[in-house]
């Protein structure tokens, strides 16, 4: 099971991941589609993922890929930069001088 902080870096890696579905988990595997989500405390779905990408060598290489290449086109310093930079460029703007 990958936590929502690990899943990028699995992605990378091209490993598909189980996640449970809640939080930022959700978003980052419903973007990437590279890895299968679970009801919180549904165990049988869990363990169904879990033989799944254990026993189907294609479905968990297909979903590594897929996580692998999100990650690339999403987790990089230029993307986060133009995010973040016009974040930080209006929050200057309103704060307050000294």
């Amino acid at each position: 099971m990958a936590r929502s902080v690990a899943a990028p870096s699995a992605g990378v890696r091209r490993h598909a991941v189980i996640g449970v579905r809640a939080s930022a988990t959700t978003e980052l595997l419903d973007a990437s589609r590279g890895g299968m989500l679970y009801s919180v405390g549904d165990f049988r779905a869990l363990a169904d993922a879990m033989v799944m990408l254990g026993t189907d060598a294609s479905v968990a290489h297909r979903l590594g890929e897929l996580g692998a290449r999100w990650a690339r086109e999403n987790c990089n310093e230029e993307r986060y930069l133009a995010g973040f930079l016009p974040l930080l460029r209006r929050v200057l703007a309103v704060a307050p001088t000294t």
